[in-house]
């Protein structure tokens, strides 16, 4: 049988109630009740003990890093409660969360962390802080960055360097993103490389971007009259 972890109610015949005392008794002699977030507590804000916000940046690239900690908890039996709301991402564990804004540190992110006081515990002794963590991208993989030779897509973060397409490397704190417009498209030719606007139908000349073939959809970056292939 399941129960939730935070108002303890137990799953019957796909409800969420009270457990009875027999619930209990058997829980306790038999088989241990299993953890499962009920739907009411899952979408709580209230039952979250920690709150990460990533500014800067869309929240999309940051999923699949988000999913891989919470698919390895779930590999070690760890029940996450986990949720996104409004431009942020809430957690049941203030580990995981950390553990997810040290990634988010080594891609770019400068981290701050706060603490508010939520509630006490049940004998009234004990503080249960709430842990908001700030992650701000000054710059994000597809961004246009200036370089010495001009603009540039950035291509890889890490830590405190940029990485641009044609090999530029730029301390984070140096860097200078340049304003730009994101549109879908598709790659038609390699050699030279050129692409088509969803929108408009137009055709551009692009940057080369290694490993995209011809026929692919991308996500494509202008700025004052040059394109990249910024997704693939």
């Amino acid at each position: 049988m399941k129960r939730c972890p935070n108002c303890g109610r137990v799953r019957k015949r796909k409800a969420w109630r009270k457990p009875t005392p027999a619930d209990l008794r058997k829980a306790e002699n038999f088989e241990p009740f299993e953890k499962e977030w009920c739907d009411d507590c899952m979408r709580r804000e209230a039952s979250h003990n920690a709150i990460i916000q990533i500014r800067g940046a869309p929240l999309e690239k940051f999923k699949p890093v988000v999913e891989m900690h919470l698919a390895r908890n779930a590999g070690k039996g760890v029940v996450e409660n986990f949720f996104e709301k409004n431009g942020n991402f809430y957690f049941s564990s203030k580990t995981t969360a950390r553990r997810i804004a040290g990634d988010l540190k080594k891609m770019g992110a400068e981290i701050k962390e706060t603490s508010k006081l939520v509630t006490y515990d049940r004998q009234g002794s004990r503080p249960l802080m709430r842990l908001t963590i700030s992650a701000r991208f000054k710059v994000a993989v597809g961004d246009i960055v200036e370089t010495k030779a001009g603009p540039d897509i950035a291509d890889r973060v890490d830590g405190s360097w940029v990485w641009t397409r044609k090999g530029h490397k730029i301390k984070l704190k140096d860097v200078v993103k340049l304003e730009s417009e994101a549109f879908e498209g598709v790659l038609i030719a390699d050699s030279p490389p050129m692409a088509t606007l969803k929108a408009t139908g137009e055709t551009v000349d692009v940057e080369a971007a290694p490993g995209v073939e011809a026929g692919r959809e991308v996500i494509l970056r202008g700025f004052k009259g040059k394109w990249w292939v910024a997704k693939k």
